[in-house]
């Protein structure tokens, strides 16, 4: 191969990396960040080829905030569409579903996040917000629902105690973080779930 070919080669295959970085580094998203009134951090990604917007609030909560109420993290996050407002669990599941919106919740060890995922179009995203800032917001914990909450939860709990990985994974937190809050099973049966952790 001559030296000019070889060089041509070379030129061709800089010119094309350089393409393909440029388009990778314009691909990259532009993340928008500002605080809001109340001083919560807000991290905006806006993406105008999709008719969709995804909503996710993320609190600083979790099993290891906890304490002596093992599990109340995770009770609480189970109780937040059971009821809300003056709405009940079926109004609140239909309300989601008639607008095409997805709602889902979840208490992990260090967080608690509530999402949204709704049609950008005006008559139904409107709607779907103001149902997730009154299930965020204004949940009613409605006796009749913390006796089946808490009884899914301990079925759940014995399931999880029955898997070699689950097992595994709290021995493993408990050995390496023991004292410490992380190292707190994220749901305990013998403790705040035989008892209703909704204080009236």
């Amino acid at each position: 191969m001559s030296t000019m070919r070889l060089s041509r080669m070379i030129v061709l295959f800089g010119l094309l990396l350089s393409a393909l970085t440029s388009v990778a580094v314009n691909a990259s998203p532009v993340i928008e960040q500002w605080q809001t009134s109340k001083g919560s951090k807000v991290l905006f990604v806006e993406a105008p080829e999709l008719p969709m917007v995804d909503i996710k609030i993320v609190f600083d909560a979790g099993s290891a905030r906890d304490g002596d109420d093992f599990g109340i993290a995770q009770f609480t996050n189970g109780m937040l569409e059971e009821g809300a407002g003056t709405l009940d669990v079926e109004q609140i599941a239909r309300g989601f579903e008639d607008l095409g919106a997805r709602f889902s919740s979840g208490a992990a060890r260090d967080m608690a996040t509530l999402s949204l995922r709704s049609l950008t179009q005006k008559g139904l995203l409107e709607p779907a917000l103001e149902l997730f800032a009154t299930v965020a917001g204004k949940a009613t914990f409605p006796s009749n629902a913390v006796e089946r909450v808490r009884a899914q939860m301990l079925v759940s709990i014995v399931n999880q105690e029955q898997k070699p990985g689950t097992i595994a994974s709290k021995a493993f937190a408990a050995s390496l973080m023991a004292n410490t809050p992380t190292g707190v099973p994220m749901a305990e049966p013998k403790r705040a779930l035989r008892r209703s952790p909704v204080r009236h």
